[in-house]
């Protein structure tokens, strides 16, 4: 049945020292949101901005949650490359740009605080750099993937279970608190019962990993993952010691929010360049901790795909029959073929083995070798441009932003603001995603197709999307309103207007 969370960290052992590593957790979470408050005065200059996104002057670009426009430098690059290659050719123009390429591994890394860009693999998306690393997770029969809140989106979840079922496993999730964040006491019981060094949850397996959802894509709640960290190491330990891996979700807090891996603590986080980073579309990281792909480390499953740069690829040493000159790998005159040293033959001694492989040693062992340059270069440079405006910034001028949607559309007639509070424990506060619950004045896909028509670009949520969290709370398709610093006082008033005109003329579907 279900664990019940209630007690200040609850479990078994000495209450003083539960009450004091409680009391840790909950001070360092007092800490994190102070500075917020203080970050709370930076911000992004409108102007500049404005001016390195031409298309502000004829759109009001409300969908950063979705796909945000490029910066002009970002498009630059990615576009200086695809002309390099109408001229040279994809190969030569790799080979042009190899250094450029390789900064962006640094880029990225400098971005999330990375250690080093070994730590960073660049990939297609967020979803599959997620599903990469869970599938790296080592189950066994009757081990646990554990979903932290009800916020899991729907590619995730799938991965998750299907990873489960191939392994035995089982996938499974703990509920929100009620004003949306990560309810930290009950994570805590479940390791104490999970045990740092083996042992079982009930008799149900063992949590081998934990998946967290930093910021949902229905909604503002801004998960604490620092303090998610922080009770995974106080009462599991790192994996190093036994703990489960921490794998963050981090698709819709890059580039809007200042993420720092190395303080919050997790093994991997997944980030799409599309969204918030203003990257183009096509492009992802994933952050691997350097100590799971070490040599040596028995920390991870292998990925499941894996290439020639993925992997170095050891073929076999022939032992070639006696009067053998020499030749190929198979000897296709009716003789025997040549054998591989230590992968002996079969067929009939006719073939022998390919020989063997050896993984990469960093995060790049999740990527494969084809990508696409342009769009490559077009995420450094995004990342790029993040750092220069500064990242504290940014997240000042994201939030202050949401808020005047969410002020501002709570006062439009047959609107309501569908976020919860994020004012809890296991929660920081609002992100720069406001959603809306527009059925009372025709409802999400109509009005999103009246404000386009109006010059407002938002975006939809769907409840399959996020389907625990809109089954719990009776969700219909949310208006999703995602603005970036770029966003002006003017568009904002644009955008409310055109919802005051949805709510006395509701637009038909």
């Amino acid at each position: 049945g279900a664990v019940d969370g209630a007690g200040v960290f609850g479990g078994t052992g000495d209450a003083g020292k539960r009450i004091e590593r409680a009391a840790r957790v909950r001070a360092a979470a007092a800490d994190r949101k102070a500075l917020l408050s203080v970050r709370a005065s930076l911000g992004v200059d409108v102007g500049p901005a404005r001016a390195d996104t031409p298309s502000t002057s004829r759109w009001a670009h409300l969908n950063a949650a979705g796909s945000s426009p490029p910066p002009a430098s970002v498009l630059r690059a990615q576009i200086s490359h695809l002309e390099l290659e109408a001229e040279l050719g994809g190969y030569a123009a790799a080979q042009a740009v190899a250094e450029a390429e390789r900064n962006v591994y640094s880029s990225c890394a400098r971005l999330l605080n990375a250690a080093s860009p070994g730590e960073i693999a660049l990939l297609d998306s967020s979803a599959s750099a997620f599903a990469k690393a869970i599938y790296s997770v080592p189950l066994q029969p009757g081990d646990i993937m554990l979903s932290l809140n009800d916020a899991e989106y729907a590619a995730n979840a799938v991965a998750m279970l299907q990873h489960a079922k191939r392994c035995g496993a089982q996938a499974l999730t703990i509920r929100s608190t009620p004003d949306g964040g990560v309810d930290l006491p009950l994570l805590a019981r479940l390791l104490q019962r999970n045990g740092k060094s083996g042992g079982s949850l009930g008799g149900r397996g063992r949590i081998r990993a934990v998946c967290l959802t930093h910021v949902p894509s229905n909604g503002g709640v801004v998960a604490d993952a620092a303090a998610v960290g922080e009770v995974l190491r106080r009462y599991a330990g790192t994996p190093e010691e036994g703990g489960p891996l921490y794998l963050l979700d981090a698709c819709q807090s890059v580039g809007q929010l200042a993420v720092d891996v190395r303080a919050i603590g997790c093994d991997f986080a997944a980030a799409t360049g599309r969204k918030w980073l203003r990257a183009p579309r096509g492009t992802a990281l994933l952050y691997a901790r350097a100590a799971l792909t070490a040599a040596g480390s028995d920390l991870l499953a292998e990925p499941p795909i894996l290439d020639h740069a993925a992997a170095e690829w050891l073929p076999p040493v022939p032992r070639l029959p006696l009067g053998d000159g020499g030749g190929g790998a198979l000897n296709s005159g009716g003789g025997a073929a040549a054998g591989a040293e230590g992968m002996g033959s079969g067929l009939g001694g006719l073939a022998y083995g390919l020989g063997g492989y050896a993984v990469r040693n960093d995060a790049q062992r999740f990527q494969l070798w084809e990508g696409a340059v342009a769009g490559r270069l077009g995420l450094g440079a995004a990342a790029e441009y993040a750092l220069r405006l500064g990242l504290h910034n940014i997240e000042a001028s994201v939030r202050g932003r949401a808020a005047q949607l969410r002020e501002g559309a709570a006062g439009v007639k047959g609107v309501r603001v569908a976020d919860l509070s994020g004012q809890c424990e296991g929660a920081l506060g609002l992100s720069g995603i406001v959603a809306l619950d527009v059925e009372a004045i025709g409802g999400a896909a109509a009005v999103h197709a009246a404000l386009l028509r109006a010059g407002v670009v938002t975006g939809t949520s769907p409840p399959g999307s996020t389907a625990l969290d809109a089954a719990r709370r009776k969700l219909p398709t949310l208006l999703r309103l995602s603005a970036h610093y770029f966003v002006s006082d003017a568009e904002v008033d644009r955008l409310l207007g055109a919802l005051e005109a949805c709510a006395d003329h509701p637009p038909a579907t």
